[in-house]
């Protein structure tokens, strides 16, 4: 045996030297390579010959001789494969998180925010800007301090609770929140085939809102002001899409020179699906872009709870969302959706990023990017445009608004969702004369045999821990044990941000409620920097052109070298 082994290490030895005479060009399938660097100087490879039979029939030979070694190589050192079937089952069966380790997951990124109500009004706001609203009494706790007038549209946020659990490495879901003057603006972000599209959202996106609200003409009538609300929602998401795709958003200043190109091109290339949410006093406006989702808790008159849904999942399942590709592309109709995905790749049907739905295919060629789409004929086929709703919040029903990402709703219903929050609630002594769990959601329970979980101070935890494995700690375990890249199978990105609203009683006493249940940070809403929506310079053409000049020059030289 040992002389067989000896044989076997001799044989690889000589495959290795083999190997290294044939040039093996690698691909990246999905990086995107952009070079402008001119080409002067360089000679065009010589055109390939047709081998001679010798040649032939020695690389013929060469072939039966790696063959044969790696048939040797293969049955000598094959693993096992009832141990390696052993191996994976302990992996994901045998030893489990602890409780202590789950919550470490779990509790990592979580954030717990008590708002300052007084900060989310902001003086300089004149009573004609917002006195179609009217005005309320707001009386502040404590004795001897007078009650202050404040007009209505003042937000009725008091808290919200944020928490992230990643699948992916590094998480590819990002949030914000921003205050822009009476104003609260928080985004969700789903991004996907990287990091990139999303993070420039988080960054943007809500600054692209605030300078859209700001433009407004001044408005007094309710329903012409939600008209122009909706515009500005659309315009800022429609701007955000076009500087991202056309290489608008300049690279962080620590990216080398020679990589801002790409650096540039990155946001363009990944992509992201949106939710933003912009309250200004009861009026909730819910922008979407992609499948994220948007859910507000209501309380009705016999003390249940239940979900109102103010999104719809974006994608061909929609039939909406199915109609209106069909539509714009009717020579189409066998090719644009295929197996329940645009052009067979992508699930959303709208985006921000994901230029390859987008760009023209001889852009796309030109930046050498990946074309993986036979049937690519009349971009674009995704849009960033946002479906924005609009709804105005009852103070004495409506209790909270939900902001979660796919990997949450792929696992939890808007009605479980809700039921869950309700129950947090009244646990926490949250919600005055609350009623227990909905009978639906025990009923449920009760016939899968397990439980839910409520041990988390914090909402959005108690949302993912559920989402996860409901009280079951097994399962739970389970699943934040497989590691990326093989955990995506099983389970998103999750993201979820629980907005509590506390218009119903006075302010300062609710959000004392939450500011007893430990961990919660006193925040104010950090106001936008608008300097940060000034027109982009759009530098795509420009990159292409150069680019499209340099693949000339160097396919004349290739046919003038080919005379020779």
């Amino acid at each position: 045996m040992q002389r067989i082994l000896s044989r076997v290490k001799l044989g690889a030895a000589k495959c290795s030297r083999l190997l290294s005479s044939v040039s093996v060009r690698s691909t990246l399938s999905y990086n995107i390579h952009v070079r402008l660097s001119t080409t002067s100087g360089r000679s065009p490879p010589p055109a390939p010959t047709k081998p001679s039979p010798f040649l032939t029939a020695r690389n013929a030979a060469k072939l039966g001789v790696l063959t044969a070694c790696a048939g040797v190589m293969y049955y000598v050192t094959r693993p096992n494969s009832s141990q390696t079937a052993e191996k994976t089952s302990s992996q994901v069966h045998g030893e489990q998180l602890t409780e202590q380790q789950i919550n470490s997951i779990l509790k990592a990124n979580e954030q717990s925010f008590a708002v300052d109500m007084k900060t989310l009004f902001a003086a300089d706001i004149s009573d004609s800007e917002a006195g179609h609203k009217g005005l309320r009494k707001w009386i502040p706790a404590g004795k001897g301090r007078e009650s202050v007038e404040l007009p209505v549209t003042m937000t009725p946020v008091i808290a919200y609770h944020l928490n992230q659990v990643a699948s992916n490495q590094p998480i590819e879901d990002y949030h914000s929140e921003h205050r822009h003057r009476n104003g609260v603006i928080l985004g969700v972000f789903d991004g996907h085939s990287g990091t990139e599209c999303a993070d420039v959202l988080s960054k943007y996106l809500g600054v692209y809102v605030a300078k859209a609200i700001s433009e407004l003409p001044a408005c007094n009538e309710t329903p012409e002001r939600k008209k122009h609300v909706t515009h500005a929602l659309k315009t800022a998401f429609n701007r955000m899409d076009a500087d991202i795709t056309n290489g608008g958003i300049d690279p962080d200043p620590s990216v080398p020179q020679n990589e801002r190109i790409q650096a540039a091109l990155r946001p363009a290339i990944a992509g992201s699906c949106a939710i933003v949410a912009y309250m200004e006093g009861r009026d909730l406006y819910i922008a979407c872009t992609g499948d994220s989702r948007a859910v507000v808790g209501r309380r009705r008159g016999d003390g249940s709870f239940e979900a109102v849904p103010l999104s719809e999942d974006q994608t061909t399942a929609n039939p909406a969302e199915h109609a209106r590709l069909l539509e714009e592309h009717p020579h189409e109709r066998d090719t644009v959706i295929v197996r329940g995905r645009v052009l067979g790749g992508l699930m959303p049907t709208r985006a921000f990023g994901d230029s390859r739905y987008k760009w023209p295919a001889e852009d796309q060629q030109a930046l050498r990017v990946r074309q993986h789409r036979a049937n690519y004929h009349t971009p674009p086929y995704v849009t960033a445009e946002p479906e924005v709703t609009h709804y105005e919040i009852d103070p004495t029903a409506d209790k909270f608004l939900i902001l979660a990402t796919d990997g949450i709703w792929d696992r939890l219903s808007n009605e479980q969702s809700v039921e869950l929050v309700a129950g947090y609630m009244q646990r926490h002594a949250l919600v005055p004369d609350a009623p227990t769990v909905g009978a639906s959601l025990l009923e449920e329970a009760t016939r899968a045999g397990d439980q839910w979980s409520w041990i988390d101070d914090n909402a959005a935890t108690h949302l993912i821990r559920n989402a996860l494995g409901r009280g079951n700690p097994f399962m739970i375990s389970t699943l934040l044990k497989i590691q990326p890249p093989h955990s995506r199978r099983f389970r998103d990105d999750m993201t979820a941000n629980v907005v509590f609203f506390g218009a119903s009683e006075p302010a300062e006493q609710v959000g004392e409620r939450f500011a007893a249940l430990g961990s919660v940070e006193r925040k104010a809403f950090q106001d936008v920097d608008l300097s940060r929506a000034e027109p982009k310079r759009h530098r795509l053409r420009l990159w292409v052109q150069a680019l499209q000049s340099q693949q000339s020059t160097a396919g004349k030289t290739s046919m003038a070298a080919s005379k020779l």
